[in-house]
């Protein structure tokens, strides 16, 4: 008898595939389930990433705060509003559209961009 060797599943869901480009969103298997974070848990994030002086910190406790969690287009458009630079904030837009609760209303959070650059880079990385 031949044995033929098939890859276990992944406990994580869908693996993205071979190539994909860097920076690219996360598929929807990797988009956390539940509720929405509670506003308590919300504003300490905010006020975590506000008080840090610069922009790897400001991204450390955005990745470490929101791990898991679900938010809102609301909620996202202000931690964008967090951060100073336009390639901080397309990075948040990124790393924040899988955990969207409402991405039906992304294009809310689009509108906390200054420039059509910034959006169109967005939405190119998200492939939207």
């Amino acid at each position: 008898t031949q044995s033929t060797w098939a890859p276990a599943a992944s406990p994580y869901g869908a693996v993205p595939p071979a190539g994909a480009p860097y920076g690219a969103a996360p598929p929807a298997a990797y988009a956390p389930a539940g509720g929405v974070i509670s506003d308590h848990d919300f504003n300490s994030i905010v006020e975590g990433i506000r008080t840090e002086a610069f922009s790897d910190g400001k991204q450390s406790v955005f990745d470490i705060g929101l791990h898991g969690k679900r938010i809102t287009c609301d909620q996202l458009g202000v931690l964008v509003d967090c951060f100073s630079f336009d390639n901080d904030k397309i990075d948040v837009c990124v790393k924040g559209y899988p955990m969207l609760a409402d991405q039906n209303n992304f294009f809310q959070v689009l509108g906390h961009l200054s420039f059509d650059s910034s959006k169109n880079t967005v939405k190119k990385r998200l492939n939207l």
